[in-house]
């Protein structure tokens, strides 16, 4: 195959997979993904079910592709050459975090009320650990339990506040939103932190 002819399929693959996770997202508006068929899903994004399994394996291959995507968009944030920084004042990471999260909102209620939450939350502690573990865990005095236990405290405690927020916007702007959740996580993180920070 040319490189041209490679760069057609190439798009026109990245064209079906946005029609399918698009009429995914669109169904789960009306209903959960238990009561969805993959006939049903291929209707609605104009493919035949030949072409969805040629890119799927199920409807929930499909779901966890775009919690990876939406992830990933959340922690290209992360500058992970100065990670200190966000240990140290969280706040502007969660400035920016609540910031891509906003952006995406739909994305994220769906993807909590299709009843997949456990595994958003386990993608969220996953990528967390990748951007702060990984400049922590290597540290000579880092107590690893004490930091993995900090980082699942994070990882759930920021995805439930957001989505509370998240049902009720006008109760708190999102820039307290985000110094409310830095106060909380620099209280639990003090006395794990501060021995490793002064080294």
């Amino acid at each position: 195959m040319s490189i041209r002819n490679a760069k057609v399929e190439d798009k026109r693959r990245r064209r079906t997979r946005m029609a399918i996770k698009t009429a995914l997202l669109a169904l789960l508006k009306d209903k959960p993904i238990s009561k969805i068929t993959v006939s049903e899903l291929a209707e609605k994004a104009c493919v035949n079910r030949k072409t969805f399994y040629n890119h799927y394996t199920d409807l929930n291959s499909v779901l966890r592709e775009m919690e990876e995507e939406f992830l990933n968009d959340i922690f290209d944030i992360v500058d992970k050459q100065d990670v200190w920084k966000d240990i140290e004042d969280p706040s502007g990471f969660f400035e920016r975090l609540f910031t891509i999260i906003t952006d995406n909102r739909d994305v994220f209620m769906l993807l909590v009320e299709s009843g997949q939450h456990v595994h958003l939350l386990t993608g969220f502690r996953r990528k967390l650990r990748e951007v702060w573990g990984e400049r922590l865990f290597h540290r000579e005095n880092v107590d690893r339990e004490r930091l993995t236990l900090l980082m699942d405290y994070v990882s759930y405690g920021v995805l439930a506040l957001f989505e509370s927020w998240a049902k009720a916007p006008g109760s708190i702007s999102l820039s307290d939103l985000a110094h409310f959740c830095a106060i909380v996580t620099s209280a639990a993180s003090k006395p794990i932190l501060d021995p490793m920070l002064e080294k």
